[in-house]
């Protein structure tokens, strides 16, 4: 028998219940241990967002890329700091709730879905892998290369997956830079 670990989902309607919800999850102990949370650069992401979205909140979700950091860096340190991520989707409102987004196909979810974004348990580095769409920002006045991705969410046993146009980020020079810092 497979062990499975539960995964809470949860639907915020804007972006004041997205990061109401997501502060509480990060003053619990379980999420940042013993630590204080610094939000500003959470404060700094939503507030380049549009009003008008919708947020699916996945937690705790497993980052693969978080997950190899943490056992080849973070795993050596003394201190305890958890391996469990926060992973947000970003839609239009057009989705109001979690059932809604269930019961919909594929077909008219295409456009729909702005992408995704992690946040991990590190003070000063919060910000994880993310693709977004520009469309999700309130000034959209960059430039970017843009590449289409499928996200498969939390439950892939519906087989639904969420596809996008957007600009992926991957810090992975941070994770390089701690392995060279630990050397």
């Amino acid at each position: 028998m497979a062990l499975v670990k539960s995964i809470d989902v949860d639907f915020a309607g804007n972006k004041k219940e997205a990061k109401d919800h997501l502060f509480s999850i990060m003053q619990s102990e379980s999420f940042c241990g013993k630590k204080v949370f610094n939000y500003i650069r959470i404060e700094m992401l939503f507030s380049s967002f549009r009003d008008d979205l919708s947020y699916i909140i996945e937690y705790p979700y497993t980052d693969a890329h978080y997950r190899d950091c943490y056992y080849c860096f973070y795993a050596a340190k003394f201190e305890t700091l958890p391996r469990e991520t926060i992973r947000v989707h970003v839609f239009s409102s057009y989705i109001t709730s979690v059932e809604s987004l269930l019961t919909a196909d594929e077909n008219s979810l295409y456009g729909k879905y702005y992408g995704f974004f992690i946040i991990r348990p590190l003070d000063r580095f919060p910000l994880g892998r993310s693709f977004l769409a520009p469309q999700v920002f309130s000034n959209c006045n960059f430039l970017c290369c843009l590449t289409c991705e499928r996200v498969y969410p939390w439950s892939t046993t519906s087989g639904k997956r969420f596809s996008t146009c957007g600009s992926g980020y991957r810090n992975s020079y941070m994770c390089g830079k701690l392995f060279m810092e630990s050397a």
